[in-house]
């Protein structure tokens, strides 16, 4: 196999020391909207995106079955899971000392919730709380 057939090609090591000993420059010719900034992310962060987007495709896969209108095919296992999923979204977002997500108050963390707007999560959850009203699923006033 040749290597430009490979998807992924590593580097050789003279490659990476090449780029280790570069200097990065500053022009001032440049634009600023035509520079990004890589910084590396401490553990905790990378784990919270990654339970952010642990998330996702449960979520994505109940909004499927809601707008499809095939909630009805699933199973009492899943909702518990969903159910748990959101629960943990909850706290994973909010400092409380409460154990019960129907009732507990607290101080929002900021930096998370901010994670959960970026990756479009609180987009997929306002939908979970839209669709089965606009679907007919359910009609409001006989919830209240």
């Amino acid at each position: 196999m040749r290597p430009e057939d490979k998807v992924y090609t590593p580097m050789n090591k003279e490659e990476f020391d090449f780029l280790k000993t570069q200097i990065l420059m500053l022009r001032r010719h440049h634009k600023e909207e035509d520079v990004f900034v890589l910084k590396k992310a401490d553990q905790t962060e990378v784990s919270e995106v990654l339970f952010i987007h642990s998330c996702v495709d449960k979520l994505k896969f109940y909004l499927y079955y809601l707008r499809k209108r095939l909630s009805g095919n699933l199973t009492l296992a899943y909702f518990n899971t969903l159910e748990e999923i959101l629960s943990n979204l909850i706290f994973f977002i909010t400092e409380t000392e409460s154990i019960d997500p129907f009732i507990c108050e607290g101080i929002p963390k900021k930096k998370r919730q901010r994670y959960m707007r970026e990756t479009r999560v609180i987009d997929l959850l306002v939908d979970m709380l839209y669709y089965p009203f606009n679907e007919g699923l359910y009609n409001f006033a006989e919830l209240t």
